[in-house]
């Protein structure tokens, strides 16, 4: 729709930025990783920090990355660039736990870099909102598992170029958690989870799911195993 190579110009995720921030949302996650300066030029960070400061109560996304040679192993966060998470509320790691079968069942608040404990993205939010004031459960420790709202499309979604072109009213954003994140399968953020077996739910669509469970303490448990036994016989 919009007719633009990826990665687009940060100037338009700034233009976003603005348009959702009119309607005066409780908070804003992008779910985009800006670990390296623009290929658009100085510019255009300068610019998308400018529009991040504007907006208020804007968090970003790192993504861990681990590469495995013959004699080290590398690990990088991959944080936004120092002029974009200054002018952020904060960071934090979009990261998820696969399991075995490659399912996302299980998240986590923190996770460990070289002798640190960072946030993940969705508890970098729920942080964010509850210093706002807005009432959230107590987190869990550790690992939990994710309580899924429903399938793919649970949660409304409003097209990015739709919010660019001036098509949505900024009103429907008041008082809401506007997460922004990629949904084609091209950028290879989709995955297999309980409630989309074929592994087509984005990972933007997991991060609110882990959000939601955050905020409202809905963590599942996980059977004892004698009682699984016995319900798979």
């Amino acid at each position: 729709e919009l007719d633009l190579p990826w990665p687009w110009p940060r100037t338009l995720h700034g233009d976003l930025l603005a348009r959702i921030s009119e309607g005066k949302p409780l908070v804003i996650g992008l779910d985009m990783v800006f670990p390296e300066p623009s290929l658009h030029g100085e510019q255009d960070d300068r610019d998308f920090a400018d529009a991040i400061g504007q907006a208020g109560h804007v968090v970003l996304a790192a993504a861990l990355t681990t590469s495995r040679e013959a004699l080290y192993v590398k690990e990088d966060l991959n944080a936004p660039i120092k002029r974009l998470r200054e002018r952020a509320v904060g960071w934090g790691l979009t990261n998820y736990m696969a399991e075995d079968d490659a399912f996302v069942r299980s998240a986590e608040t923190t996770r460990h870099f070289q002798g640190k404990d960072f946030p993940t993205f969705p508890y970098r939010l729920y942080q964010t909102l509850a210093n706002t004031g807005f009432p959230v459960s107590s987190p869990p420790q550790g690992s939990f598992l994710i309580n899924y709202r429903g399938v793919p499309g649970s949660f409304p979604m409003v097209p990015y170029h739709q919010v660019i072109n001036g098509e949505v009213d900024p009103s429907i954003f008041e008082h809401k958690i506007v997460l922004v994140g990629a949904t084609t399968p091209i950028l290879h953020d989709i995955f297999p989870t309980p409630v989309a077996p074929s592994g087509d739910m984005p990972g933007v669509e997991i991060q609110a799911n882990v959000l939601e469970t955050l905020i409202k303490g809905t963590a599942l448990d996980r059977l004892p195993q004698s009682v699984m036994i016995i319900c798979t016989l």
